[in-house]
């Protein structure tokens, strides 16, 4: 699971589908926190305890 910091900026605000661009300042590897997750919730990765 990766984390960024930064901020969402919007190109056109007249377009007619959403576009958005995420200036990412500072990008983390948090995939530790998946397994604690799975601990959290008592199942393994694939859904039976």
């Amino acid at each position: 699971m990766l984390v960024f910091e930064g901020r969402v900026a919007r190109d056109d605000p007249q377009a007619e589908v959403p576009i958005a661009h995420l200036i990412v300042e500072r990008l983390v590897d948090r995939s530790d926190l998946l397994s604690w997750l799975v601990e959290i919730d008592g199942t393994t990765s694939n859904g039976y305890p």
